[in-house]
């Protein structure tokens, strides 16, 4: 024998508590619906009518990107809720909902819902409490995209500009062997200073842009460097260029204007025999 709406309310962890009357009441304004893998039961920018409680099943919240990227926001199941946040604020669905399975949900409209919220104060805050929950993971993992595609973005740079530096070398133009050496001097102090993995990309670019003359980048792909980073390039073009590198080392560390910090880092290194030196001859 099938459920009723009623009991099917009840096997909900926050309809549990409810008397039978109140579960009545909310079962008269409750309609269910079946939705086959695939079908979308939202979808993104459409208006917002109806509030969806799972019964059965599982659905999975996506949001598309300009440029056609589909991000996937949460995965929900049994007993769990989605679509409130549009019907709170009264805007438009701000996600897609597509079952990835055959799925059954019990569904009230807008006007039911708000009068769901003012009848039964206890779902009202289990409502709220969830979607705080759920706004705060969200951002969480909207935070981590923004960084694994800027990371991707910063990576697309290198790998041109290191194109572009290889193309050059196959002319065999000293300016490329000199981009190189800036890079990887710049890169060995970086790596040692413990740098972020966005400042050693971003360090990267740099410096192998300032070895090929290259000043800046057109907005918006500019990877601007921080201080830090524009110290070391400084740092590690002196170093490139000398023929000496005891020389170069003695001029850094009796220049004021460069810091010290940097210097002694670069010391250290080139001691260690871990720097290349210019005329790509080791350092000892």
């Amino acid at each position: 024998m099938q459920a009723s709406i009623t009991e099917k309310l009840k096997s909900i962890s926050f309809f549990s508590d409810m008397s039978d009357y109140d579960l009545q009441q909310i079962a008269e304004i409750t309609e269910e619906k079946t939705y086959a893998k695939g079908e979308a039961i939202i979808e993104e920018r459409t208006s917002a009518e109806r509030f969806f409680i799972i019964y059965r099943g599982k659905i999975e919240i996506t949001k598309q990107f300009e440029d056609g990227e589909q991000f996937v926001l949460a995965v929900h199941s049994d007993g769990d809720f989605f679509g409130e946040m549009a019907l709170l604020d009264e805007g438009p669905r701000s996600a897609t909902a597509r079952a990835v399975e055959p799925t059954s949900v019990l569904e009230i409209t807008r006007p039911n819902f708000e009068t769901l919220l003012y009848k039964a104060p206890v779902v009202a805050y289990h409502i709220i409490r969830e979607l705080s929950s759920r706004l705060r993971e969200t951002g969480a993992l909207l935070i981590s995209l923004l960084r694994r595609r800027n990371r991707q973005l910063y990576q697309s740079y290198l790998d041109t500009i290191t194109t572009i530096v290889q193309a050059v070398q196959a002319g065999k133009s000293g300016l490329a062997g000199q981009s190189q050496r800036i890079r990887d001097v710049a890169r060995a102090i970086g790596q040692q200073m413990m740098l972020s993995e966005q400042q050693m990309l971003t360090l990267e670019i740099n410096s192998l842009a300032a070895g090929l003359g290259i000043e800046g980048f057109p907005e918006p792909l500019s990877p601007k460097p921080g201080a830090i980073v524009q110290r070391i390039i400084e740092v590690a073009a002196a170093f490139a260029a000398a023929t000496k590198p005891e020389e170069a080392i003695r001029k850094l560390k009796n220049d004021k204007s460069v810091d010290a910090q940097i210097t002694a880092v670069l010391t250290k290194l080139w001691k260690s025999g871990k720097l290349p030196a210019s005329g790509d001859t080791a350092g000892t």
